[in-house]
């Protein structure tokens, strides 16, 4: 995608909003750090910084009121993220978030999916991440396979923004995890190709596959 198409597209506030949740969440301090000196070390934890926490308020604004991002704005998101050394952590922690709150809306999920087909339950584990997708790849192309489940991806923001694989396990842990809600697969999901690693797309597939 070029740069210019990049700066137009646009993506959910939900994408940024639970990013830096995860970020600010990893950086609140835990018991392990009782002899961090905290005046001196919370200025340095970005997570907890008033400018992170004006945009958790912005985007979840933006969101509440159906509102969109520049695609631009949360590609720098994802490149700031992923210049920290925990970045494949706070990647993984927001794929969780969104596949989470993208089954609340359905309701009673677990409910819902106990005792359907598994071509069905994997339908409905696929569908919410494979919109996630969509989202982050506005000028490519993503399909979903049923057996096994999975997603491929081209011209996905997430590496292209990263220049790595580190950003691509936003969608690793929200497929696992929507698979996991929907009682379509259990286990890891796996990023057997990488735009980010060279790659010619991204792909994800069970690690059983």
């Amino acid at each position: 995608m070029s740069r210019l198409k990049w700066a137009e597209a646009e993506v959910s506030p939900e994408v940024a909003l639970a990013l830096l949740e995860s970020l600010r969440d990893a950086d609140i301090p835990t018991e392990h750090l009782k002899h961090e000196d905290v005046q001196q070390s919370l200025p340095r934890r970005l997570g907890l910084s008033s400018v992170v926490e004006a945009n958790i308020r912005r985007y979840a604004a933006l969101s509440r009121d159906g509102g969109s991002l520049r695609a631009q704005e949360v590609g720098e998101l994802f490149q700031l993220v992923s210049r920290r050394p925990d970045a494949r952590s706070v990647f993984s922690d927001a794929g969780r978030r969104l596949a989470q709150e993208a089954s609340k809306s359905r309701g009673g999920v677990q409910s819902i999916a106990r005792g359907l087909p598994a071509g069905v339950r994997r339908r409905m584990g696929l569908r919410g991440v494979s919109r996630l997708a969509r989202q982050l790849a506005p000028e490519g192309e993503v399909r979903t396979e049923l057996r096994p489940p999975g997603l491929v991806m081209n011209g996905g923001l997430l590496a292209q923004a990263c220049r790595s694989d580190a950003g691509c396990l936003l969608l690793n842990a929200a497929l696992e995890r929507s698979l996991e809600l929907y009682r379509a697969e259990e286990g890891p999901i796996t990023h057997v190709e990488c735009e980010g690693r060279g790659d010619r797309k991204c792909t994800w597939r069970p690690a059983t596959a």
